[in-house]
């Protein structure tokens, strides 16, 4: 072979490495900057591709996963069923699948994702897999949500009208039972018969009551009352059917909270609710029971139905018992559904819902095990009768300052509102990333950040470790709406975090210890 041959060999040969190489590169940047997780695996299972989605979804990096089997990266232990991508590619063959797996975050949160699988191939060999995954989480959460409450309107509909019905038919019953209760003689065993009639019959009277509270909240008389007053009546009178070893406490808001509805309808409804904390705890233990103010955003509204965008008076009943999981909240509201079997009928909170539904309120449940259960009923209040005070001004002259971060567009525009209304200048970031870029320009202004612990390109506990490279003393209130989060953010309260506050946001909550953090830093 000539010279000229094989220089021209040469060339060609590294011709091909380059465009070999920029397609290499061509096909890493596309699935790096892919909107959906991609994850490869070789021959034997194990991980070979983990882009940049995925670390933010799963919130493992590259290098904790790369090499392992999915199983060691996910473990089963854990919730996951990621194993499920390598089950079925043994079983696949030279086809790809798609297929739906669990995946438990290193936050210990709950994702649903939906994979689109393909074989890789070698020729005819068959040398790895490439995955595709899209969560679904919101989509199902939503689409189960729908479900259920298009199930609980029939089901309340149908409860009221069986009430209502029977409720006819066992008046008609009863009347007949009293006639013959008269006329037989005293003493005697058709006399006793009659009167054990009577007595199933107004048994079964109130658990028809309870059902017509739970279908149609039954006739209202709504008016305007001072919700505390109502609140504390109730709570000293259920004082006295307290369990021994019980302790039942109520804390008012500072303001009074008018309310329009129907007072007694409320009571009812507060008493399942105590009760049904009473009953959880058969061993003893504490109920706490509080008022208070929330606003209700547009996102929180939109998956309640019928609850209206706005302020909202609260009562917040909280007990020690056993807790709920987390995806019995909405199951516990069904008429008949009790995690508690033997010691009760599973009315008590339908009654309630039924009847916060009809004055225009809701119930929502939290909790989880082995640490209590608290359920909070919500009322519309008229925001213009509640009066709030601007935080007390120390040291720096002009108002404090609070930087909001979330990735919650809606919910930070609320927060910001909240702040404002109090006195407060506010700044506003969309991410961890973003965060410390605005407290790096105002961080001398700034007098506590409100994190968000769950947020894309950089979460709140990562964002709080270089916010405190900026400033060792930075004040972080750190917030979530994931049960999984409070363990997190009580860790980092350990290292300097000034709180945590669950979503979502109560006022008196979140103005009172934000009070506190700014006039403890203004003191000192």
């Amino acid at each position: 072979m000539t010279t000229n041959k094989l220089g021209h060999l040469e060339g060609r040969l590294q011709q091909l490495e380059r465009e070999m190489l920029r397609e290499q590169r061509f096909l890493h940047s596309f699935i790096e900057q892919a909107n959906v997780m991609v994850i490869a695996l070789d021959r034997d299972g194990r991980v070979t591709i983990f882009n940049r989605k995925a670390e933010t979804e799963t919130g493992y990096s590259r290098e904790e996963v790369l090499g392992s089997m999915l199983s060691e990266a996910f473990p089963a232990e854990a919730g996951n069923t990621m194993h499920a991508l390598a089950e079925h590619f043994k079983v696949s063959g030279k086809r790809g699948f798609r297929c739906e797996t669990q995946l438990v975050t290193k936050a210990g949160l709950q994702r649903r994702i939906v994979w689109n699988a393909s074989c890789l191939r070698d020729g005819e060999e068959v040398v790895g897999l490439m995955a595709f995954g899209d969560d679904l989480t919101s989509l199902k959460q939503e689409e189960d949500r729908t479900r259920w409450f298009d199930a609980m309107e029939v089901l309340q509909r149908f409860a009221g009208k069986l009430a209502h019905d029977f409720n006819n038919l066992l008046g008609t019953v009863l009347g007949y039972a009293s006639m013959l209760r008269t006329e037989a003689p005293q003493g005697s065993s058709e006399r006793e018969y009659a009167e054990n009639v009577v007595i199933g019959i107004k048994r079964c009277a109130v658990v028809l009551k309870r059902l017509l509270d739970f279908g149609c909240g039954g006739p209202r008389k709504a008016a305007a009352f001072e919700l505390g007053d109502v609140v504390r009546r109730a709570v000293a009178r259920l004082r006295a059917d307290a369990p021994s070893g019980v302790e039942l406490a109520f804390t008012p808001a500072d303001k009074a909270m008018q309310v329009s509805a129907d007072a007694a309808q409320l009571e009812v409804a507060l008493g399942e609710v105590i009760r049904n904390a009473f009953e959880a705890m058969p061993e003893g233990g504490r109920v706490e029971v509080a008022t208070g103010t929330a606003f209700a955003d547009e996102a929180f509204c939109g998956e309640r139905p019928g609850l209206v965008q706005g302020w909202h008076a609260t009562v917040r009943v909280t007990d020690t018992g056993p807790g709920i999981l987390p995806e019995d909240a909405l199951r516990l509201l069904e008429p008949f559904k009790t995690t508690k079997q033997e010691r009760c009928s599973g009315l008590g909170l339908p009654m309630a819902y039924g009847i916060l539904r009809q004055n225009g309120g809701w119930v929502e449940l939290a909790g989880k095990p082995g640490a209590g259960t608290s359920v909070t009923m919500y009322l519309p209040l008229d925001a213009s009768r509640v009066e709030e005070t601007a935080p007390k001004e120390h040291g720096r002259n002009g108002p404090r300052t609070v930087l909001v971060v979330d990735d919650e567009d809606a919910l930070v525009e609320t927060v910001s509102e909240m702040l404002k209304h109090l006195g407060y200048l506010v700044l506003t970031a969309g991410d961890g990333e973003e965060a410390i870029r605005i407290y790096n320009e105002h961080k001398s202004n700034v007098d506590l950040i409100v994190l968000d612990m769950i947020m894309p390109r950089k979460s709140g506990r990562e964002a709080y470790k270089d916010l405190k490279k900026i400033q060792p003393e930075v004040k972080v209130l750190f917030t979530s709406g994931f049960d999984g989060q409070k363990a997190v953010a009580e860790a980092m309260c350990q290292e300097g975090a000034a709180g945590f506050v669950e979503k979502p946001y109560h006022l008196s909550d979140l103005t009172d210890i934000i009070k506190r953090i700014v006039e403890e830093r203004s003191s000192s």
